[in-house]
């Protein structure tokens, strides 16, 4: 069975918003101004209808691996079997994820025994392993939230995953694979990334990005749906899942990284509304993010410049999170009259 029915996202809660966005533009000046975090406990109060703040109680990390046909070394600066590697470190409790995560539940979605085709060959899932995988991811957010976790963030872990993203973003934005790979200190391996996503893009639309324009009839849904089923991955497709169904969920999502922002995108085209549940945990070096960032209409919540695994700069800013919903719930507690 291939038909989806996208779940209709809901509003967060603006009264909420509006009293936390109040209480903090009138913070007194002695306990100081809580900067970028501000928006981001704006956004916990709308997601979480609490006032005052809940805490973060059960945080979860969502760890998606899964493979394709693309020879590693054509796009990837890690040797062949790197995600394997990521995902023993996981077992034997080593790595960045491990490293960051503290008391953050840990799950791991293994997608290789799905790999899809090359995509400058073939079409790499096609409408019924597209519906297959969404549902996975649909599945692994609602066992999530039904065992009680307040705040999800997934991460990401396959050899030809910014491939695969920067061709969808290319496709959804139309924008030239040369704008957004960054170029970084091997121009060979830039080049070869380019390359291959330029052979996918003309391999699906015979005469380049000209050529990737929404036929009108064609909502953005549909397009973007077809775009996955022609250029996406088996964790493309289960991330675009487990965003849509976070937020029909009414679950905040703390997501950083290329391939999991093009999900985030994949996710608000199919339900509209989706990126109010998520915050974008930091910037990247890498340019497509800062196109998916601002159509989504997202700002991150740190500045780095750290490179590491997708969902690894989102547990370091957690802590950050739970901070400043700390001092803000501290805000509330009577002060002696002075």
């Amino acid at each position: 069975m291939s038909d989806l029915e996208f779940p209709r996202i809901p509003e967060l809660d603006s009264s909420a918003m509006t009293a936390t966005a109040e209480a903090l533009r009138h913070r007194p000046r002695r306990l100081g101004h809580l900067g970028f975090l501000s928006q981001a406990l704006t956004w916990w109060a709308g997601c979480t209808s609490a006032i005052p703040l809940n805490l973060i109680q059960h945080p979860a990390l969502v760890v998606f691996a899964g493979a394709t046909d693309i020879e590693p070394q054509q796009v990837s600066d890690q040797p062949a079997g790197s995600v394997n590697e990521s995902l023993a470190e996981l077992e034997s409790g080593a790595g960045p994820y491990q490293l960051l995560r503290g008391d953050t539940q840990l799950e791991v979605v293994d997608l290789q025994d799905h790999p899809v085709p090359d995509f400058t060959r073939a079409d790499t899932l096609g409408p019924h392993n597209f519906s297959d995988f969404f549902r996975r991811g649909q599945d692994q957010a609602d066992a999530l939230i039904d065992s009680g976790c307040d705040l999800l963030i997934p991460g990401s872990v396959g050899e030809s995953d910014l491939a695969v993203a920067a061709t969808l973003i290319g496709a959804l934005s139309r924008r030239e694979p040369v704008s957004l790979f960054r170029l970084g200190d091997d121009p060979e391996l830039w080049k070869r990334r380019v390359e291959v996503s330029r052979n996918a893009l003309y391999r699906v639309f015979s005469k380049g990005l000209r050529a990737t324009q929404r036929p009108p009839a064609t909502t953005q849904a549909q397009w973007a749906k077809y775009l996955c089923e022609k250029l996406g991955s088996a964790t493309t497709a289960a991330l675009s899942g487990f965003f849509c169904q976070t937020a029909a969920r009414r679950t905040p999502v703390l997501f950083d990284g290329p391939h999991c922002a093009t999900a985030a995108l994949i996710a608000e085209r199919l339900c509209p509304g989706t990126r109010l549940w998520l915050q974008l945990a930091q910037s990247s070096a890498e340019p497509m993010m800062e196109s998916v960032a601002e159509e989504l209409e997202l700002q991150p919540l740190m500045i780095t410049g750290t490179d590491l695994p997708e969902g690894a700069a989102s547990l370091m800013a957690l802590p950050q999170l739970q901070a400043g919903i700390s001092l803000v719930r501290g805000d509330r507690i009577d002060q002696p009259q002075v």
